[in-house]
């Protein structure tokens, strides 16, 4: 361990230490409940998100909703959970869903016997109102793509969709549960069918037992920073033999603040999983506290995010339109140092824009075999190489930094206020000051950096602006579909959709094959050959520079509740703001 790392351990478990007193008072007054459980039949989760903004609204498609504070993990419960492990769509409340038609219809199955906290039964009508009502309702929010779409209930267990024209991954991105936010919550129709305005609706009410969801808990209280939920004994999943009750009797989300005072409430057991966790606090936490773990007992201890980090090109800016100079870049970024500075050395490097993740490793395997990375060494670090790339653009040094026709190279990079991701850009900018680079690091406000990213007001960006495939490549690979594609000035749709400006006659054939990917069944062997294809056009035109993924330490206790997802026991990702987290919060037991 070097001296930075052993200060910023010391430094976290003194604070640890200091604020470990607190905690327990601080928890006990800020979650009351209307039932009296033992804390050690109770489940209590880090609130990722932090203080509620509204602790009284449980509309999962509304604003100001913490859909993290138990609402997607407790009361409501995925149709399936994409299991980033297995690579596999596991069924919940849904037995199967099955392309009809080569993918223009498709006919879901739900599992029988399914019912709501009020006992009212679960139907395929629930899920056509909920689709229906999206589509109707704009304002939801919700980035579900049901344009177009009919649907209908063919019986009381089964759906039918027909769409306006096929889309081999219209389950996978609408019905698959792979992120809370891409996940269908299916509403009850026979309380949200006299609902005025489904968008203000906020779906509270203690005497009518709202909100009223299929989970295997139902909401007991609230407060300004906790939402407590008991178990329904006469949850559906025992009564019909799907799987038995879950061993906790209560869940509860708390938000803490600080970094510091969460690891506190580890420490203390008070808190039986945090989240989010800085490698140095992790590290002193474990320390102190023996019953606190996370995915892997060393480096880089955490699970892979689904967003990697990348340096993302406006590639319609007149000097960084050039992919030569985006090489030099490249050849200028030292991985190692980022990795260093910014993650205290717990992440890994990135080759492509992809997460990696077990569902997706075959296709940097792909690469691999077919020599992709000897033809584009997109790891090299070499300030020569960076150098004579430059000069090879006509570029003179003068005075240290590189110019042509009277004008220095620069680049500013911007990114908002998150500490690695400052870190990342300050180390990129030093890099490339090194090599003569004129750079300027600009740190923004989270609401004027993504004003400037979908207005294609800046040069480059320290940002993951591909960010959404999980088990299938084609999510990650549109996000630079020349489809997409908007001049600077205008906005694009969103974060993923070609903010990169990419709009050469190489982005061009780059698209057609993500576009033939795009009408192939995700996990075909169809895709590979593709694959390889549009990622040698990527790498030799360089739109973005992949960086490192960024890890997830999410620390959890084992003083109360075992079975959490490790890498020795890897059942399930270990993400509890996730649909995951319905499959981790069945799995526990209690500590012997």
């Amino acid at each position: 361990m070097n001296a930075h790392r052993r200060v910023a351990t010391w430094a976290a478990a003194a604070a640890i230490t200091a604020l470990a007193g607190l905690v327990a008072a601080s928890l006990a007054a800020s979650a009351p409940s209307r039932t009296t459980i033992d804390r050690k039949d109770m489940v209590v989760f880090d609130l990722d998100s932090g203080k509620p903004a509204d602790p009284t609204n449980f509309n999962p498609y509304g604003p100001n909703t913490t859909q993290d504070g138990g609402l997607t993990q407790a009361v409501f419960e995925p149709l399936f959970v994409t299991n980033y492990i297995t690579g596999k769509q596991d069924g919940w409340l849904a037995r199967s869903v099955v392309p009809l038609q080569r993918g223009k219809a498709w006919r879901l199955a739900l599992r029988s016997g399914v019912k709501w906290s009020d006992g009212k039964p679960f139907t395929a009508a629930d899920v056509v109102f909920t689709v229906q009502l999206l589509q109707k309702h704009k304002d939801l929010n919700s980035p579900l793509k049901f344009t177009g779409v009919k649907v209908r209930a063919a019986n009381p267990t089964t759906v039918l969709f027909t769409l306006a024209k096929a889309d081999p991954r219209f389950a996978l991105s609408n019905l698959s549960g792979q992120l809370t936010s891409r996940t269908l919550w299916v509403l009850p129709k026979h309380v949200w069918a006299s609902v005025g305005d489904p968008v203000k609706f906020k779906n509270y009410d203690r005497k009518k037992g709202w909100p009223i969801g299929t989970g295997a808990y139902k909401l007991d209280s609230t407060t300004a920073t906790s939402f407590t939920f008991v178990r329904n004994a006469r949850w559906w999943g025992k009564t019909s033999g799907f799987r038995p009750l879950p061993a906790p009797q209560a869940l509860r989300w708390v938000a803490l603040g600080s970094e510091e005072t969460r690891a506190a409430a580890l420490a203390s057991n008070d808190l039986d999983a945090g989240a989010n966790f800085s490698v140095g606090a992790y590290q002193a936490l474990a320390a102190r506290n023996r019953s606190v773990t996370a995915w892997s007992p060393g480096t880089p201890y955490g699970f892979v995010d689904t967003c990697p980090r990348q340096l993302d090109f406006n590639t319609a800016d007149a000097v960084w339109q050039n992919p030569r100079l985006r090489w030099a870049v490249s050849y200028a970024i030292n991985r190692k140092s980022i990795i260093n500075v910014a993650f205290q050395g717990a992440s890994q490097g990135l080759l492509t824009m992809l997460p990696a993740l077990p569902g997706l490793a075959r296709y940097t395997s792909l690469l691999v075999r077919n020599g992709v990375f000897r033809q584009y060494p997109i790891t090299t670090t070499s300030a020569a190489l960076a150098k004579k790339t430059i000069e090879s653009q006509g570029y003179v040094s003068k005075g240290g930094v590189y110019q042509k026709d009277g004008k220095s190279l620069s680049l500013e990079i911007t990114t908002f206020d998150d500490p690695s991701m400052v870190a990342i850009a300050s180390t990129i900018g030093e890099e490339l000051r090194q090599v003569g680079v004129d750079t300027n690091v600009r740190k923004m406000t989270i609401p004027n950096f993504v004003d400037a990213l979908l207005a294609g007001k800046f040069q480059a960006n320290v940002f993951f602006g591909a960010c959404g495939s999980t088990i299938d490549p084609w999510q990650s690979l549109d996000s630079y579909n020349v489809s997409h594609y908007e001049p600077v000035g205008t906005n694009v749709s969103g974060f993923y959709s070609n903010s990169f400006r990419w709009n050469t006659s190489q982005a061009k054939a780059y698209s057609k094959l993500v576009d033939r990917i795009g009408a192939v069944l995700p996990g075909s062997r169809a895709i590979d050959p593709l694959f390889v294809q549009a990622m040698k056009i990527w790498y030799a035109q360089l739109p973005s520079i992949p960086l490192v993924q960024y890890i997830q330490i999410n620390p959890v206790n084992s003083k109360y509740w075992t079975g959490w997802p490790t890498s020795a026991k890897p059942y399930v990702q270990p993400s509890f703001a996730h649909p995951a987290a319905t499959e981790v919060i069945h799995a526990l037991k209690k500590a012997s």
